[in-house]
């Protein structure tokens, strides 16, 4: 069963990642981590494929985690200088 910073974040025991907890993530504005990562816009994807290409095999080559897409980046995460 997963069990990443989001599920952590939120308070959530291991399992599927859900709806409700992408809301309560977005809500909180829970900060990227190690295992997972936020994308707003798919079109930014598709323009910026290296970048994110990075941030997949970044992804893969350690433990795993999760990127969530197409969602409103949590404030604390959109205001960080990257």
């Amino acid at each position: 069963m997963a069990y990443t910073s989001l599920h952590r974040s939120v308070g959530s025991p291991p399992g599927p990642v859900t709806a409700e907890m992408l809301e309560q993530a977005v809500t909180a504005s829970v900060s990227e981590a190690e295992d997972l990562g936020w994308k707003q816009d798919a079109d930014a994807v598709k323009d910026n494929n290296r970048e994110y290409a990075k941030d997949f095999a970044a992804l893969a080559n350690a433990r795993g985690g999760i990127i969530v897409c197409l969602l409103p980046v949590p404030v604390a995460r959109a205001s960080r200088p990257r």
